[in-house]
């Protein structure tokens, strides 16, 4: 895969070639479940992400329905929360905050599903009102997207501060 600035025209590159065999110009490739791009943005991965929350959201309406309610927060965090978190540290801060907006979505759909909350329709509103999210998050243990990027960020930098205090101890002569 070339990448290439988001300013450089794409056709422009010169080929690469290994042992006389060029290597093929792809535009994205998926690699361990995240999407690269030859102008190494996330748009791509946060709106394949984002399908495939909608898709799971899909098989959590059949299957909630079905469990008792103290399952349904470990089926939300295997189905979405675990999607999300996945290297959440590394996108979640390499994009603007309305190209996550999808994403957040999502999130706050499946929480709707999973726990059993209604859409509200009232004469204020035009077309549908959605239960808020935020006391089932808070009564249920969740955190929002915003909350896991943060969480993971500072874990992320304590662990790293851990490791490399203990580096002084295996020190060779």
């Amino acid at each position: 895969m070339y990448f290439r600035s988001t300013r450089a025209p794409s056709g422009l590159c010169m080929p690469v070639m290994i042992l006389g065999s060029p290597i093929e110009r792809v535009v994205s490739i998926k690699f361990l479940g995240v999407t690269i791009t030859e102008t190494l943005s996330w748009d791509l991965h946060i709106s394949n992400l984002a399908k495939s929350l909608q898709r799971s959201i899909g098989s959590l309406r059949h299957l909630t329905t079905r469990l008792p309610t103290c399952l349904r927060k470990s089926v939300y965090c295997a189905f979405i929360q675990s999607k999300i978190l996945y290297i959440i540290s590394v996108w979640g801060s390499a994009c603007r905050e309305f190209k996550l907006l999808p994403i957040f979505r999502a999130q706050k759909k499946a929480v709707r599903v999973v726990f059993g909350l209604s859409t509200v329709r009232s004469p204020e509103t035009v077309g549908r009102a959605y239960a808020h999210t935020k006391s089932t998050f808070n009564a249920n243990g969740l955190l929002s997207m915003h909350n896991l990027h943060s969480l993971t960020s500072i874990m992320e930098i304590y662990n790293a501060r851990i490791s490399s205090s203990h580096t002084d101890l295996f020190q060779f002569s």
